[in-house]
């Protein structure tokens, strides 16, 4: 990183894109990176970051990066990430700068609490990921496969299962890559099912979502995430 960063902050990208063409029209790096045309790669060279310290990132380097300078969790920059890349619905900046200013539009009504979710797995340690490890290891995989709660999960809530899954095994991976990632990651999706659900769950009790921590240690309750919401 350039010794000295520039700052930008969620809202001010927003506005930027809003008011003025971003750029993904044409490619963001000379070459073929795998970043050109990608406001994640925007996002890192309004930083400083130069085309050819770009170009060395992982994806989820990248991501996670993008989420430190900017001040969101990962799982935002992700969304950001999967909306530029969508098939069926045309990408405009308009668009991404809803993912950063208005994630509740992506997220659905309970966009705090997946958020705050998403937060707590950028902060995890390697000696909090080894307590997760354990109790998610003492698990049977097809009983961290089924999602508990009926009916299923529509289009969009699968995609929000499927971007926290993603970055949990990524943020996972990069702490202790010797370990499998594959539960961690599907732990992390039905936890989030259980939050996507909970208002109109009345009386379940989350089996996934405290396999998780919270901030001291204490198995993850919605409680914990309604009283530490994002934003």
């Amino acid at each position: 990183m350039p010794e000295k960063e520039r700052v930008f902050t969620a809202k001010e990208i927003a506005k930027l894109w809003r008011t003025k063409d971003a750029g993904f029209g044409s490619p963001v790096l000379s070459g073929s990176g795998p970043y050109s045309k990608n406001p994640v790669g925007e996002i890192l060279l309004m930083f400083g970051v130069t085309p050819e310290e770009l170009i060395r990132f992982k994806l989820s380097q990248a991501e996670a990066e993008t989420a430190r300078l900017i001040r969101v969790p990962h799982v935002l920059v992700k969304l950001l990430w999967q909306v530029n890349i969508d098939k069926v619905t045309p990408v405009t900046t308009e668009r991404l700068s809803q993912v950063l200013v208005q994630p509740e539009s992506y997220f659905g009504p309970t966009a705090p609490l997946l958020l705050a979710f998403g937060q707590l797995l950028d902060s995890y340690t390697p000696e909090v990921w080894d307590s997760i490890t354990r109790q998610i290891s003492g698990k049977k995989p097809e009983k961290i496969n089924k999602f508990f709660l009926e009916p299923l999960p529509t289009p969009a809530e699968a995609k929000i299962q499927y971007i926290f899954k993603e970055v949990a095994k990524n943020i996972f991976q990069e702490i202790k890559p010797e370990d499998n990632s594959d539960l961690i990651g599907q732990a992390a999706a039905g936890a989030v099912w259980e939050i996507q659900a909970s208002p109109k769950a009345s009386g379940y009790k989350p089996k996934l979502l405290p396999l998780f921590l919270d901030s001291s240690g204490e198995p993850l309750t919605l409680n914990w995430l309604k009283a530490h919401p994002f934003g």
